[in-house]
């Protein structure tokens, strides 16, 4: 309120609504006098998160965070990734949040498993707080695991290949001995476990190559 006034002996102050704003209204015995009006903001900001979340497999996502607030201005924006649906606290941004602009595009590369929640923390001048999250995202940014069986092979040996991936899971295999065209592709049932076997033509060493979806194609 930027109006100030000696008060009259006797007058009073209340709150009065005119045309939807609010004034503080002075009354005395002679003059009513009005301060400025007042903005009064007990509203959260609101968080847009774009994409929201997504059960298809990746090694990355870009996602947009957008916070929209028409009363009071923002203070205060941080992300944290976190792998809980439960809402992190607010002391836990000053520790592990990161602070963006509004409107930015944020990188996601590093993590794997299908429960990473995106937490945003977005505070007004008038300290309206929201915190808010995404869907959970699937991310995967580990490689296959794989053991071969035998390693020294003989002419026409089968080979015994064990393959594993606690993530999005294998999709497929391909044996490429050396001197040798590389063999097709060998397509499966997506699973996080798959055993395979087959004959190799020559007594040589062999590279072995796991195919895990599209993304290690």
């Amino acid at each position: 309120v930027d109006n100030k006034v000696e008060l009259e002996e006797g007058s009073k102050e209340e709150v009065e609504i005119r045309d939807g704003k609010y004034y503080i209204k002075t009354t005395g015995p002679v003059n009513n006098i009005y301060s400025s009006f007042l903005v009064l903001d007990e509203e959260a900001p609101e968080v847009i998160i774009t994409p929201n979340g997504s059960n298809n497999w990746a090694k990355s996502y870009n996602v947009t965070i957008n916070v929209e607030d028409n009363i009071s201005p923002l203070v205060e924006l941080k992300y944290q990734w976190t792998q809980s649906a439960t809402a992190p606290t607010a002391a836990s941004f000053d520790t592990n949040g990161i602070s963006f602009t509004n409107g930015e595009t944020i990188t996601e590369n590093t993590d794997s498993g299908n429960n990473w929640y995106l937490w945003v923390k977005a505070e007004d001048t008038a300290k309206n707080t929201a915190i808010v999250s995404s869907n959970a995202f699937y991310l995967d940014n580990e490689k296959p695991e794989l053991t071969v069986n035998p390693t020294t092979l003989t002419y026409g040996e089968k080979v015994t290949l064990t393959m594993s991936d606690d993530y999005s899971g294998i999709v497929g295999w391909q044996i490429v001995e050396s001197n040798s065209v590389p063999a097709d592709w060998n397509e499966v049932t997506k699973a996080n476990n798959v055993t395979a076997e087959k004959s190799c033509g020559h007594h040589v060493n062999q590279s072995i190559k796991v195919n895990i979806m599209s993304i290690w194609k």
